[in-house]
């Protein structure tokens, strides 16, 4: 296959005539590799500040509990095991190759304002046939006394599980 880079992420064999998702390919043929550079700390500090200065404008002054401020969202911590458990199952459950997992936000009630965002872990795998990277979010092969969901919440949220010395925070 040849691969021709775009600014889409897709890629086409021109033999074939077909596109490949860019990363699947580079995910496949580079394991040892990232696939994006880190972010310059500066950059991350600068960018990181911008985020809660967006969010303290959506709050809009909105106070808590003792007229206190409403915390900003900063970040979320997931632990290493879980996410290796759920990257298990969910290769183990779909007989594919799971490229990696995505994070969604969520709130509890439509209402909540962003202080109480939450964040759900789906784990991803890779479809030929469709040429993306698709949500495994049901197992299939779950007993019936197993909740199927391959949706989870194990992350812990800054604030209150923070790293008060990180120049993010």
């Amino acid at each position: 296959m040849v691969q021709y880079p775009c600014c889409c992420g897709y890629c086409y064999d021109r033999v074939t005539r077909n596109y490949y998702y860019s990363f699947f390919i580079n995910y496949k043929m580079k394991k040892q590799k990232l696939s994006t550079p880190p972010i310059p700390l500066a950059t991350a500090i600068k960018e990181a500040a911008n985020w809660r200065a967006y969010c303290k404008k959506l709050l809009r002054g909105e106070k808590g509990q003792g007229n206190a401020d409403l915390p900003v969202m900063k970040a979320f911590f997931v632990p290493i095991a879980d996410l290796q458990e759920v990257l298990d199952l969910a290769k183990n459950d779909s007989g594919k190759e799971v490229a990696g997992m995505r994070l969604y936000f969520r709130l509890a009630n439509e209402d909540d304002n962003l202080s109480n965002l939450q964040a759900m872990i789906v784990p991803v795998v890779f479809e030929p046939d469709l040429l993306y990277l698709k949500d495994w979010t049901e197992r299939r092969h779950a007993t019936a006394d197993e909740d199927p969901s391959l949706v989870f919440d194990f992350t812990k949220p800054c604030p209150t599980e923070c790293d008060n010395l990180s120049p993010l925070v």
